[in-house]
């Protein structure tokens, strides 16, 4: 839950049932107000539980993910929704639903868009999708393929920390995460930044190739008694040294 500066001041449990229901429900909205297989939708908001709910109902609906930076301005947003003709946005505010809406009348688009936050723009959206059955649903779920996109990810070249995320994990510890190559590079860069200040940037060289070496023989369902002696060595001296901080910087679950 959020204050209204954007602040997060305590966590709501969701079943997976509940979550569930929420996408099941938006994906009907979204099919509702004509969205088409193959339609680009953006969602241009921060990391947050409608964030997730959006982005699996966008996909169930057969239509493509369009992820634009909160932080964008209108100069960079404007390209991405030209050149990924985007036809529906979430927005997590209502002045920034208003905006979008303004920008799109001047240039006589009628794309829809609608406010995360906004409880009654939701439940609207919601009730578009009500005389949608579950069979339609299902449909358009598995209709895609290993061809079809499924996300359009627009790179910024941002330089900023993830310090707000990382933070928040050791709260959250979730057990996976979905996130941005970018976020994991900042990750990687700052750990190696600190082991290059303790002297230790040729360990941690090192370590990255164990680990890499590790999941190649984990996706290739290597039984750990033919894993080679030294390498089970080599990652158990670095899982004291390196590894076992890394998880618990991201929250002490992941594996």
């Amino acid at each position: 839950m959020r204050d209204a500066s954007g602040t997060i001041t305590r966590w709501k449990p969701i079943t997976t049932e509940a979550f569930a229901h929420d996408v099941k429900a938006l994906a009907k909205g979204l099919i509702g107000k004509n969205v088409q297989p193959g339609d680009r939708v953006a969602i241009f908001a921060p990391t947050r539980y409608e964030w997730a709910v959006a982005d699996l109902a966008i996909m169930y609906a057969g239509g493509v993910v369009v992820p634009v930076y909160e932080t964008s301005s209108p100069a960079q947003i404007t390209p991405i929704l030209r050149d990924a003709k985007v036809r529906v946005v979430f927005t997590e505010t209502n002045q920034q639903r208003q905006h979008f809406e303004k920008a799109y009348a001047q240039h006589n688009i009628s794309n829809k868009v609608f406010c995360l936050e906004d409880e009654w723009c939701i439940n609207t959206l919601v009730d578009a999708g009500a005389h949608i059955s579950d069979e339609t649903l299902e449909e358009r779920r598995t209709r895609a393929t290993l061809d079809d996109v499924a996300t359009i990810v627009y790179t910024s070249g941002t330089t900023s920390d993830p310090k707000e995320l990382i933070g928040q994990l050791p709260t959250i510890q979730p057990s996976f995460l979905v996130l941005v190559p970018r976020v994991l590079e900042k990750i990687q860069e700052n750990i190696a930044a600190q082991a290059e200040n303790k002297r230790l940037a040729s360990a941690w060289q090192k370590a990255r190739a164990v680990a890499i070496q590790r999941g190649t023989y984990l996706e290739d369902k290597v039984a750990p008694a033919h894993i080679p002696t030294r390498h089970r060595a080599q990652h158990a001296f670095f899982d004291k040294l390196f590894y076992s901080r890394v998880r618990k910087l991201l929250g002490g679950n992941m594996e």
